[in-house]
């Protein structure tokens, strides 16, 4: 699976590969893949852990300290940067803590304070490590035989997986994290936000240029003379979808326009009956996952682009990609979003879970195109003085040296 992680590792290898730097990666054996792999001059080292991935997140795998250590001392790397690792537990990170190697932590989502990584549940957003909320959240994944006697166990479990994440947490060099929201959620767990360094993601702008032709995504999904709402990303239920499709009777009393959803996930059957439910069928497209080609299109092709996630997104990409084709964005104002989506300057925030406010947001920005290619206009420039991929990887470098000095 290729996601916003693996994009990012990816990206600083291939640079730090350039600039001289001798690259390792240490990750999990997937299927078939070979356990060495020379990749472009990055050296990819695989092993399956021994301890489950869910109990990954409670243990240090012994299996997996074994592993790295042997991995480090044929290597001997002068930096150790660890990357959202809780499906190989914190062994890597513990070994190179253990050796006294610089080690850095970048975090991409709230495994460090949430089970589930997402620090929601249940519509409701998670601002605190609770004995209540936790315990609730467990109960509902677990089978009902098992709820009375396995919740507790799992709280027990889960506190004393805190307390080794600070004890190891104390002992790294930095922590980084891509938006100052996903910073703030480590004071739960008692982590000096002093030693947290906010690098926000980039994005390569020579993949996103403004006022794309797209007419080869227009005309595959006749979208001529069409004003365009554009979905974008994995179709679960924490983005929100269910939302924006609900906020579409309302906006079309207003303006006649289409709804393209871009990607595929679990929720597809039940935004498609919701669709049918509504009788908006002739106003959806249901696009499903498109070549790499054609999404910066999607982006030129679009009115305006919605994020309605319902969980606090630490930092997507969605919208720095929209905003890089100067397109508005309208968001929900939770997690990372606001920082990138300023309110009435590249986009429009709304609160979660309210879909008048998302169709009034719609039409709005729908129905003034002179004030749409402002925010379109703005969004590029903010893009190009604070989300560059080339501004990512010089804040890295910089890290980096004072790693080493």
């Amino acid at each position: 699976m290729i996601g916003g992680v693996e994009e990012h590792i990816y990206q600083l290898a291939k640079h730090f590969l350039h600039d001289n730097f001798q690259i390792a990666i240490l990750t999990r054996q997937i299927e078939k893949l070979p356990s060495l792999e020379n990749y472009e001059g990055i050296k990819i080292y695989r092993y399956r852990p021994k301890l489950h991935p869910q109990l990954s997140k409670f243990f240090i795998d012994p299996y997996s300290i074994k592993k790295t250590s042997k991995l480090i001392n044929k290597i001997t790397p002068n930096i150790f940067h660890a990357q959202s690792i809780p499906f190989m537990s914190l062994a890597p990170l513990y070994v190179a803590i253990q050796k006294k190697i610089p080690a850095v932590l970048t975090l991409h989502n709230y495994w460090p304070v949430c089970f589930f990584q997402r620090s929601y549940f249940d519509n409701h957003i998670c601002n605190a490590v609770d004995e209540t909320a936790c315990k609730n959240c467990f109960s509902s994944y677990l089978p009902l035989i098992g709820k009375p006697f396995l919740t507790p166990i799992l709280w027990k479990l889960w506190k004393r997986s805190l307390m080794i994440k600070r004890e190891v947490f104390d002992r790294i060099r930095a922590i980084t994290t891509p938006s100052h929201a996903l910073k703030k959620s480590l004071a739960r767990i008692d982590i000096p936000l002093s030693k947290v360094l906010v690098i926000p993601n980039g994005i390569d702008l020579n993949k996103f240029i403004p006022d794309l032709n797209a007419m080869d995504f227009i005309k595959h999904f006749k979208l001529e003379k069409q004003k365009i709402i554009l979905s974008i990303g994995r179709l679960i239920k924490e983005k929100g979808i269910r939302l924006l499709i609900k906020s579409m009777p309302i906006i079309l009393k207003e303006i006649d326009c289409k709804l393209v959803i871009v990607g595929g996930g679990e929720e597809k059957p039940f935004l498609t009956q919701l669709v049918k439910k509504l009788k908006i069928e002739r106003h959806v497209i249901f696009a499903g996952r498109i070549p790499s080609v054609l999404v910066p299109q999607a982006y030129s092709a679009a009115d305006v682009v919605v994020v309605p996630s319902i969980w606090p997104d630490p930092f997507p990409y969605v919208p720095l990609e929209a905003l890089a084709m100067k397109t508005p964005v309208i968001a929900s104002n939770v997690g990372g979003l606001p920082e990138v989506v300023r309110h009435k300057k590249n986009g429009l925030l709304v609160r979660p879970y309210n879909v008048e406010e998302l169709a009034n947001a719609a039409q709005d920005i729908l129905s003034d195109e002179h004030q749409a290619q402002q925010m379109g206009s703005e969004g590029r420039i903010i893009v190009e003085k604070e989300y560059t991929l080339s501004l990512m990887l010089e804040r890295y470098k910089q890290l980096y040296s004072s790693l080493v000095k």
